[in-house]
């Protein structure tokens, strides 16, 4: 009767063959033909477009890779050297580059029994071993057998935290050196210095960031308090003139974040960023530590409420004797400073902290390393699984 009833629109979609065969989580891909060689990236090189290869297995971060599942079947292979690099199809070759969406950085898992054949959506080639290269084939072949296995082991970096103290710094060179770092964002606000020309913005802030950003060095940001109050309103007996409150200071530190995200940029590691507190000058040595933990709880549920983990740096000693480290450990991640002498990674790789009082994510470990590419001193800094 050629009515609306009996008309119909007709949609082309896709529909995938593939599934999910996989968890999110950090795997090893192995191949089948020879089971020492494992998927790898050469040299451990950050750089966009390095060559990934079939490498000799030693458990080293360029060859641990994250699975994020992505829907309709579609994996996204991320590297543990930087979570923003990713397998990417190459034509025929198989590299590492920063994440794009793009459909030649995403992969179709195929798995029968133990074996998996991994098929580039793009193209639609296979992950193949072939004489220790990482190649894409046409034609399945037995080199396109590989075995994925879960890793579990704890993954640790070696890192640097930096600010404008450490003056021009080349991240190029630095990058060969280190597999992440910590920047100073700014500290205080405007209320509690009279000679802020900078706006409490550290000088070097944005530009280290860049730097990061371009060598795809792996970051994080920290916020230098001056706090000695909880909020705005207070007014305690030993609230000084000038007085800053973590309230105010949470606020000026989301101003900083828009700073780098209006430029596309965001921290690389899991927490991103970290409430510095430990100056003695500002504050009182006998403040009770219900406020000074009221002022990190402040600091850190604020930038949670806008989407940034956080997490909180202080010496051994501030953690055990000055807040309720227990209470504060439950929420957010904790970078703590203790020096024991070590001024090299091998050393700090193979001792830990005397601090055991909760688990934590960064041990930075001397503020006398060195690093090619930095004049003068550094601070040393050791994280474990920073991208979970």
């Amino acid at each position: 009767n050629n009515t609306d009833a009996q008309k119909f629109k007709i949609i082309p979609t896709e529909v995938s063959e593939y599934s999910k065969e996989f968890e999110d989580g950090k795997y090893i891909i192995k191949s089948s033909l020879e089971s020492k060689k494992v998927l790898d990236i050469t040299s451990a090189n950050k750089a966009n477009g390095t060559n990934v290869r079939f490498y000799n297995s030693n458990s080293t971060k360029a060859q641990i890779w994250n699975l994020e599942y992505d829907g309709d079947g579609e994996y996204i292979i991320r590297s543990l050297i930087n979570p923003k690099l990713v397998l990417t199809a190459d034509s025929y070759n198989v590299v590492s580059s920063k994440y794009i969406g793009a459909n030649s950085q995403k992969w179709f898992f195929d798995k029968n029994g133990d074996k998996t054949t991994i098929i580039n959506k793009e193209n639609g080639r296979y992950l193949s071993n072939t004489d220790d290269n990482a190649l894409l084939s046409d034609t399945l072949t037995g080199s396109n057998n590989l075995v994925l296995s879960e890793y579990t082991n704890t993954i640790t970096y070696k890192g640097i935290d930096v600010s404008k103290h450490n003056g021009n710094i080349s991240w190029e060179e630095v990058a060969n050196y280190v597999d992440f770092a910590i920047i100073r964002a700014g500290y205080a606000d405007e209320t509690i210095l009279s000679n802020g020309t900078d706006k409490y913005e550290d000088i070097k802030y944005t530009t280290n960031v860049e730097e990061c950003e371009k060598y795809n060095i792996p970051y994080a940001l920290y916020f230098y308090s001056y706090a000695n109050k909880v909020n705005n309103s207070d007014r305690p007996n030993y609230n000084k003139t000038n007085g800053e409150s973590a309230e105010s200071e949470a606020s000026h530190m989301i101003n900083l974040m828009k700073k780098i995200t209006d430029k596309g940029y965001y921290p690389t590691m899991k927490t991103s960023v970290y409430f510095d507190q430990e100056d003695d000058s500002i504050i009182d040595k006998t403040m009770d530590i219900n406020i000074l933990t009221g002022m990190i709880n402040k600091f850190c549920n604020t930038m949670k409420s806008n989407n940034h983990n956080c997490g909180v740096y202080a010496s051994k000693y501030w953690f055990n004797n000055r807040v309720n480290v227990l209470s504060i450990a439950d929420k957010y991640s904790i970078w703590v400073a203790q020096w024991p002498g070590i001024n090299n990674y091998n050393d700090a790789l193979n001792t830990k902290t005397s601090y055991n009082t909760t688990p934590y994510k960064l041990w930075q470990f001397s503020s006398n390393g060195s690093i090619p590419g930095i004049s003068g001193n550094v601070d040393l800094d050791i994280g474990y699984n920073i991208f979970d």
